[in-house]
């Protein structure tokens, strides 16, 4: 320690240091002088201040804007592809199948077919009390222009024999009988009209008009169509999917091809049998097998592209599309049933006894009542009838078949029947077409209701 006086007897430096030394006031033996360091006031706040730590940013915050940063990826993600999509969808419905036409130019008609066709529409417009108007459409086909008046489109019954050799009896007709039994002995009271499009208004299905492009494939547009609806309907609209109609045309050659079928009932026993896969219209890659025929050569195509030449290479390919994350067999469904509600005619020579047997069945009731209770009960259902030259031009109204005295016969036509409705004063069925939606009442028709299919069929889907 030491005293006042001896410790004011030396000049403190300012601010830095202090000298001390011994009472002498000289340094001490060793010749030394030691400091202490005194710091200001400010310094020692200065030195004495706790370091601040940078603030921590919040997981929350860090979150966000992690998520934004994907959001933002994903669109422009998006974007990239619907940019390339946009300019290659035309590449790549082109690959869809290297063995299809990937597109038919449609030919024009000559000018003498021209006149033929407008002779038959002026005739058809010009008739008393007609009930439909045609309109001249570009794309129709004149029958003994293409195919010289041969019958290339109508079965034998040598074909239909090969065909159906692939089932039993069993297989083929036994459902038939049960299921118009059934019909015959279930009493309901039926509505003067309707529509399935009304009753069942969330099966999407049931408003989607086909489109059967470049392949005479209107059977099997028709019951894959017909499948779905019955899927959706008898799933209470839980089943939304749209079977493949070119599962059908590649896979059941039995069935038919782009020429058309023999019996339209085959393709609901392969359902019930083999089963068929998902899948959309062209170029949509929805399901498991898209269709595969482009709708770019009119509506309806000409007979030229439903030749045999352009489809002679379809193959069955048990495999799904790329973009589809399903397997083929797992996206297999099957019908529980398979059935006739309207036999075919040529069941008569094939089968004389089945033929009885369901003729007996159905005595009592008339196949027009038996259409409308399946229709009214199960849904739509395939029906097929003779589709003549003046059809192709029909724009409106209820039609009836050879109105003009010109027209003949075209082909075997097969359409999805979905309920039947009156016209001032005159009785018609509802039908929706697989021309596209440009074609007639936005892709639909009518016919009068006096004028029932040569054949009508249908099957219930094993859920």
């Amino acid at each position: 320690m030491f005293n006042d006086a001896e410790s004011t007897s030396f000049n403190i430096p300012s601010e830095s240091e202090v000298i001390i030394t011994n009472n002498s006031g000289n340094p001490d033996r060793n010749g030394l002088k030691h400091k202490v360091i005194v710091p200001t006031a400010e310094t020692a706040r200065r030195f004495l201040k706790k370091p601040q730590c940078p603030k921590r940013v919040s997981i929350t915050m860090v979150q966000v804007i992690v998520l934004g940063l994907m959001l933002l990826l994903l669109i422009l993600c998006c974007i990239l592809i619907e940019t390339w999509w946009s300019s290659n969808r035309d590449k790549l419905a082109k690959n869809l199948d290297e063995n299809l036409p990937s597109h038919i130019n449609p030919k024009p008609l000559t000018a003498r077919d021209e006149e033929y066709h407008k002779r038959m529409i002026n005739d058809v417009n010009s008739q008393p009390n007609v009930t439909w108007k045609a309109v001249f459409n570009k794309f129709a086909s004149r029958y003994e222009t293409v195919f010289g008046g041969h019958d290339v489109f109508r079965p034998s019954y040598t074909q239909l024999a090969f065909s159906i050799n692939r089932w039993t009896q069993e297989q083929l007709f036994a459902e038939t009988e049960v299921h118009l039994k059934e019909l015959t002995t279930t009493k309901i009271q039926l509505p003067e009209t309707f529509d399935t499009r009304i009753k069942w208004p969330l099966c999407s299905s049931v408003h989607k008009v086909q489109n059967q492009g470049g392949c005479g494939s209107c059977w099997a547009m028709v019951t894959a169509s017909v499948i779905s609806d019955r899927m959706c309907i008898h799933s209470n609209g839980s089943l939304q999917s749209q079977t493949s109609a070119q599962d059908l045309i590649s896979c059941c050659p039995e069935c038919g091809g782009c020429t058309g079928t023999d019996w339209a009932l085959l393709a609901f026993v392969h359902w019930k049998e083999v089963g068929l896969v998902t899948g959309g219209g062209f170029g949509s890659f929805d399901g498991c097998k898209p269709y595969k025929h482009a709708p770019n050569c009119g509506s309806p195509c000409s007979l030229e592209s439903y030749g045999k030449e352009r489809h002679h290479a379809i193959k069955c390919d048990r495999s799904c599309q790329s973009l589809y994350d399903v397997t083929y067999e797992n996206d297999l469904h099957k019908a529980k049933r398979a059935y006739w509600i309207k036999p075919n005619g040529m069941t008569r020579g094939l089968y004389p006894v089945t033929d009885k047997r369901i003729n007996a069945t159905v005595s009592k009731s008339s196949y027009e009542e038996l259409i409308k209770k399946e229709i009214f009960l199960n849904g739509p259902v395939l029906a097929c009838f003779m589709a003549y030259e003046e059809f192709q031009h029909y724009k409106s109204g209820i039609y009836s078949s050879r109105t003009s005295k010109y027209t003949k016969p075209l082909y075997g036509h097969c359409a999805k029947l979905i309920g039947w409705g009156s016209e001032h004063g005159t009785p018609y069925w509802q039908y929706m077409n697989t021309w596209g939606s440009s074609w007639g009442e936005n892709g639909f028709f009518r016919v009068r209701l006096s004028e029932l299919p040569e054949e009508v069929a249908a099957g219930l889907p094993m859920l």
